[in-house]
């Protein structure tokens, strides 16, 4: 599994918790293509793949093994989660077809 996060993210995301907490890349319904990934701070459990403080869950490794975590927007700036991976992806990257 591949796992890019940007410089700026890694500011934005309090991967470093001391409340039993982690930052999850999640899957779920939605967006042009009908798929996305979402980060969430979700309960740190035993069965979540771990790289660099960032939990992904196990639907997400079952259709992905390349995810980039980057920041965009100007004034309304946000965390993009994308599967670098996906072969159909709607215009702006941030939904994909499920195989």
């Amino acid at each position: 599994m591949k796992l890019s996060v940007s410089d700026e993210a890694k500011k934005i995301i309090n991967v470093h918790r001391d409340d039993g907490m982690i930052p999850t890349i999640c899957l779920e319904q939605g967006g042009c293509a009908g798929t996305t990934l979402t980060l969430k701070v979700m309960l740190k459990t035993n069965d979540l793949l771990i790289i660099d403080n960032i939990a992904i869950s196990n639907d997400v490794t079952k259709i992905t093994n390349d995810i980039i975590i980057d920041v965009k927007g100007g004034l309304c700036r946000n965390i993009v989660v994308l599967n670098n991976d996906a072969k159909i992806k709607c215009r702006c990257g941030k939904s994909f077809l499920k195989k």
